[in-house]
Parts: C-alpha cells; structure tokens; sequence
C-alpha cells in the first residue's frame, strides 16, 4: 500500500473521529419532553387537589345523611330562628283573635287561649318547616357543587394521566429513534465519506505511486 492510500486513510479515520454527535437533536428534543410532566402537573394539580377535599367533603356529608339523617335534621333545626314573617304572622293573629273575642264577650276565656295556642303553633310548625325547606336547599345546592368540583378534579387527574403516557410513549420514540440514528443512519454516512477520502488517497497513490 502507498503513502497516498496511507493519507487518505489516516484523514478518513481522523474525520470519523471528529464528526459531530447526530443524535444532539434526540438529546435537545428528549430534553424538552422531560419538562412536560412538571409543567403539566403545575397546571393540573390545583384542580386534582381541590377536587380530592370536595370528594371527601361530599363522601364525610353523603356518610352522615344516609346513616343518620334525623341527627342531620336535628342539626339544622338547631339553628333555627323564627322568621320576621312568622312575627308579623303571629301580631296579626293575636290582633285579630282577641278581636273577635272582644266582639263574641270571650275574651280571655280558656276557649279563647285555646283557639289563640292552636294558630300560633300552626303559624311556628309551618315556619320550621320553610326553614328546614330553606336549608335542605342550600345543603342541596352545596353537595352539587361538591360533586362538580369532584367530577372537575377526576378531569385534570385523567387529562394528566393522559398527558403523562403518552409523554412517557413519546420519550421512548425518542430514544429509539436517536439510538437508531446513531447505530445506523450516521454511522454508514460517516463510514461512506471516509470510503471516499480513502478511494481519494489511493487515486493519489495510483498516479503518483512511481514517484515517491
């Protein structure tokens, strides 16, 4: 073998050796994909988070109306206040009561009291009743947000689920396809340019081969 093909290959061997890395844009590209779950998670985990104390909320309020609903009944009653209608409802009562009494000679009778006690206690149980009505409403309107804020918490924890799969199938395209390049695709371009530096320097051995 000449000194020609001996040059050509030492250049080919040396621009093997000094070739920059294909599979840095793998790397940059992996890079960037493994920033995704932390950005993801920042934006998601506020909604998972909230969701998870509504479920437990709703689950705490949901255990203590099935297995004990009058103690639940009883708990609300026990903030109870006679409504500013009631009052009206009871001093228009009272006018009208002893009006009529005063009128029929039975004012201040037993019959009289007796008639007074009955509509008072209707104008009372029909007030508690509205007040309870009232509350169960509110109550009612409080486990549905509950249940939103839990259905709206499910939906982050699925869309990151999602999200994060399919980054994790994603960062494994990557490598795949950056292991491929380099094993592949680079190295037989690298070994064909230097197949050519060498064809090269044996050319510059053939023609000058008798001279050196």
């Amino acid at each position: 073998m000449g000194m020609g093909s001996d040059i050509g290959t030492g250049v080919g061997d040396l621009w093997m050796s000094q070739q920059p890395n294909y599979s840095s844009a793998f790397d940059a590209y992996r890079q960037d994909l493994q920033q995704i779950p932390g950005i993801g998670k920042q934006y998601y985990n506020p909604y998972i988070s909230h969701g998870l104390n509504a479920m437990n909320q709703y689950g705490q309020m949901s255990s203590t109306m099935a297995s004990n609903p009058t103690q639940d009944i009883a708990n609300i009653m026990s903030h109870y206040q006679a409504s500013p209608q009631y009052k009206n409802q009871m001093a228009a009562m009272q006018t009208g009561a002893n009006n009529a009494a005063a009128a029929g000679g039975t004012l201040g009778t037993g019959a009289e009291q007796s008639q007074v006690m009955k509509a008072a206690q209707g104008l009372s149980a029909n007030d508690m009743q509205q007040y309870l009505n009232n509350a169960l409403g509110v109550q009612g309107q409080g486990m549905s947000g509950l249940q939103d804020m839990s259905h709206l918490g499910y939906g982050a924890s699925s869309s990151l689920a999602q999200m994060l799969a399919q980054n994790q199938r994603d960062l494994g395209a990557v490598d795949y396809g950056g292991r491929a390049a380099t094993i592949t695709g680079d190295r037989e371009k690298m070994q064909a340019e230097a197949a050519a530096m060498q064809q090269a320097g044996k050319g510059f051995d053939d023609y000058y081969g008798g001279k050196w």
